[in-house]
């Protein structure tokens, strides 16, 4: 868990986990599987449903994101300086608690494999998939 100062700003805070797993941890049968997992987190957990973690994001005037590179996955939350705590809280039911509910799965399923389409379309993205996977093998 780390916290960010933002120079500018006394009054805002960024609040994130960064796990140090990413796409380069996968092999060819699991890929995709810590960019599912990152998706599949934000559904719902034992506490609070999916409209109820959006609901609460909004009400705290947060914004809460996640994004998976090659070697971390990452979730954060850019909250007011009061609202420390209450970040910590739900980051911690978010990552500990996730309900995976077949639905829920078979629905980020279907939008991994869309993103995954939208990248085998973009040239310069698939270009530097196929560079990093050839020097890295």
């Amino acid at each position: 868990m780390c916290t960010e100062h933002w120079p500018r700003s006394h009054l805002m805070v960024t609040v994130g986990v960064v796990i140090k797993v990413g796409s380069r941890n996968e092999t060819h049968d699991n890929s995709g599987v810590a960019h599912f997992l990152e998706h599949i987190h934000f559904k719902g957990t034992q506490k609070r449903s999916r409209q109820q973690l959006e609901l609460e994001v909004e009400e705290n005037g947060a914004h809460m994101n996640a994004y998976t590179s090659r070697e971390y996955t990452t979730f954060y939350i850019d909250c007011f300086k009061d609202k420390v705590d209450w970040a910590v809280d739900f980051l911690g039911d978010v990552l500990s608690s996730s309900r995976f509910s077949q639905d829920a799965v078979d629905s980020e399923r279907e939008t991994i494999l869309a993103e995954f389409d939208h990248v085998e379309a973009n040239v310069q993205e698939f270009m530097m998939d196929n560079i990093h996977y050839t020097a890295y093998r």
